[in-house]
Formats: structure tokens, C-alpha cells, sequence
């Protein structure tokens, strides 16, 4: 901990630095991280609390380029579904391939979300793993189903 009188550039980038090694944050973590302290050294700067931002000088990490998700062709689709006969959870991958929803919103799915009448699926929830308890979240998705 540093008193803004003692805070430099050095600092700032061995925070930085811990965080992403030790504490295994992602780069667009220490971007935001970053934003918020150079907006608060702005108004510390303008203040005249400091000479100037710190944050001006530091290293970001790069951010690393998302992968494009592959998906499959009908003709994968239909060897998948093929290869699925009495699998016991084939309508389960059946449901997923689908519809595109991610498993934690498939698994906290419960029969009162189906209305077989209208063909409609509602999705109101998604299961979480934090440590080994499942946490359900609010989610406002609505999936149709036909």
C-alpha cells in the first residue's frame, strides 16, 4: 500500500504484473483495473494532489485473440444425432445442438419451464460451479423450441 505522495509508474506496473502472473487475472481485467485508477489519478492530478498520472506510463498486457468457435455442419449434426442411439443422455445433447444453450443453462432447466403446448422453452436460470457449491443465477433469456 502506497500513499499517493509515494505512488510511481514503477508501482503501478509491479501491481499489474502480480496480478496477472500470481493472481492469474486476464489481460482485459488489468485494462479495466487500469482505467479506473488512471481516472482516479486524473482527478487526483487535477486536484494538485499529484504532478501527473502514473498510469500514462505503464505497460498493458496485450490482449490475447479470442478463437473463433467452430461450429457444426448440418451433415455433423446429423452423424452427431446418428451416433447418440441409446446414448442415455442423447436428449440432453439433442436439446444443446438445438438450441445453443450453454449447460449450466440446460442443467438448471425444470419441467414448469416447458410449455409443451406452445412448443416454447424459457430459460430463467443458469447454474454456476463456485468451489463445489452450484450457485443459480438470474438470466432473462427465452428460447423458443419447435
Amino acid at each position: 500500500m502506497f500513499k499517493l505522495k509515494d505512488l510511481r509508474t514503477i508501482n503501478i506496473q509491479h501491481y499489474y504484473n502480480k496480478l496477472l502472473e500470481q493472481s492469474g487475472k486476464t489481460p482485459d481485467t488489468i485494462r479495466f483495473i487500469n482505467k479506473v485508477i488512471k481516472c482516479s489519478l486524473n482527478k487526483s492530478k487535477k486536484e494538485n494532489y499529484i504532478n501527473q498520472n502514473y498510469c500514462d506510463n505503464v505497460t498493458l498486457p496485450k490482449l490475447v485473440s479470442k478463437q473463433e468457435v467452430e461450429i457444426f455442419t448440418i451433415e455433423e449434426q446429423k452423424k452427431f444425432i446418428c451416433s447418440l442411439v441409446d446414448n442415455r443422455y442423447s436428449s440432453l445433447y439433442i436439446l444443446v445442438l438445438a438450441t445453443g444453450l450453454r449447460m449450466g443453462e440446460v442443467l438448471a432447466l425444470k419441467w414448469s419451464d416447458i410449455d409443451f403446448k406452445k412448443c416454447v422453452l424459457k430459460v430463467h436460470s443458469s447454474i454456476k460451479r463456485v468451489n463445489i457449491q452450484g450457485n443459480i443465477e438470474g438470466n432473462k433469456t427465452e428460447v423458443i423450441v419447435q
